[in-house]
């Protein structure tokens, strides 16, 4: 009994005489092919050929291996369905839906690894509050569209500086919160830097009537023992406040 499977999951369409491959049409002579569906219930994922070379209860173990393939392809197809969609609500449960960046979520079990590994190894922490200013400015004048084209093109330069670097997480409207482990201060400058920087470039490229801009507040040093991933945001927060004061009397409007 030779067995063939032709997937029809996706509509494959073929010619008649491609039924069989060719390598089985090893003769001249008359063959006798059955071909039978492969499938469960109502639905169906391809077909089998077989041919007998012997008729002792070749038609019995034909049926119920066919029966047995089409419950168990059925079952394999159910399964990756099942995880495929266990991914998706994955994907919306950690992720915000408007930049694809990290949710509030993500910060209480993915930071807080991050964090108390630094604590273990003794390394130092990383941790920024970015904040994107006159966003109500940009929605008011522009619409609440070019408000969130703003919001997902800040996302995209604090990709772009952090990288695979760190985790970005996006924690309210217009507000950002970076963590990266096994960082020094050296690199916590050039990133805090590399942002203003990049916006820079995008305001003086004039793709928009509008600016953006953005204040950064961050810290870089060993978790203490009483520290606490929200005493780093806390302190981090209060630096972009300061920086957040002194950008708006540069930025006037």
């Amino acid at each position: 009994m030779i067995l063939l499977l032709q997937a029809l999951c996706n509509r494959i369409v073929f010619e008649r005489n491609e039924l069989l491959p060719s390598e089985f049409i090893n003769s001249d002579e008359p063959q006798a092919w059955y071909f039978t569906a492969i499938h469960f219930q109502n639905s169906c994922y391809g077909y089998e050929a077989v041919n007998f070379y012997s008729y002792q209860n070749t038609g019995n173990i034909s049926f119920r291996w066919n029966v047995l393939l089409g419950r168990t392809i059925h079952n394999m197809v159910q399964e990756w369905r099942q995880q495929r969609l266990i991914a998706q609500l994955q994907y919306l449960y950690d992720k915000d839906t408007l930049t694809g960046m990290y949710n509030r979520r993500c910060l209480e079990y993915q930071g807080d690894k991050i964090f108390n590994d630094a604590r273990l190894f003794g390394s130092k922490l990383y941790l920024a509050v970015i904040d994107m200013d006159g966003t109500k400015y940009i929605n008011d004048n522009y619409g609440h569209e070019e408000g969130d084209f703003a919001i997902v093109k800040l996302c995209d330069i604090i990709r772009d500086v952090y990288k695979d670097m760190g985790i970005c997480i996006r924690t309210g409207g217009d507000e950002f919160v970076v963590i990266a482990g096994d960082s020094d201060e050296g690199m916590a400058r050039s990133w805090d830097a590399r942002i203003e920087s990049l916006a820079d470039e995008f305001n003086k490229s004039g793709v928009k009537p509008y600016s953006i801009y953005v204040s950064v507040g961050s810290v870089c040093k060993m978790p203490g023992r009483t520290d606490t991933i929200s005493s780093f945001i806390k302190e981090s927060d209060e630096i972009m406040y300061e920086n957040k004061m002194r950008n708006k009397a540069i930025h006037v409007r």
